[in-house]
């Protein structure tokens, strides 16, 4: 395979360039503060949104470049209704998973904090667990493949 069959393939633009922008953003996240990539916590890597959101802003933006070069009507109604359908279904899609991921993924747990004075004081504390980060890689996947096809099947690709 050439570069060029796999940056025109119609998975290039909204799922690997994404895949790829999530990688080096939790690198860049997590190095800084630990000796090596493999070091964070599981919060770090926990970048399913991040993945969906950048998948879907390319979506957007392809549309929208779409959107300048057409002249028929019935197009640009379409390609309209596809930004608008498309962000919709993003917005609420996104938050059932975030409601999801709030009654499965959220652990609480106590902390004991040491006070000025020497006192020990209990803490709420909560962190995601692995419900968490499998739900929201999940769901940056599948938002990632919907945008694939739902852009070949409005002929972008």
């Amino acid at each position: 395979m050439s570069l060029d069959s796999i940056m025109f393939s119609p998975f290039f633009l909204p799922f690997v360039l994404p895949f790829l922008g999530v990688i080096i953003t939790a690198y860049v996240k997590v190095t800084p503060l630990s000796r090596s990539f493999f070091d964070g916590s599981k919060g770090d890597y926990n970048l399913g949104f991040d993945f969906a959101i950048a998948a879907h802003i390319i979506f957007i933006v392809e549309i929208s470049n779409m959107l300048k070069s057409a002249d028929e009507k019935l197009l640009i109604s379409k390609y309209l209704s596809s930004i608008l359908i498309g962000t919709g279904a993003f917005i609420f899609l996104s938050l059932i998973c975030l409601e999801i991921i709030k009654k499965y993924g959220i652990e609480e747990y106590l902390v004991k904090i040491e006070g000025p004075n020497g006192e020990l004081k209990d803490s709420e504390s909560k962190r995601y667990n692995l419900a968490a980060f499998i739900i929201s890689w999940i769901f940056g996947l599948l938002w990632s493949v919907f945008v694939v096809f739902y852009a070949i099947s409005i002929g972008e690709y």
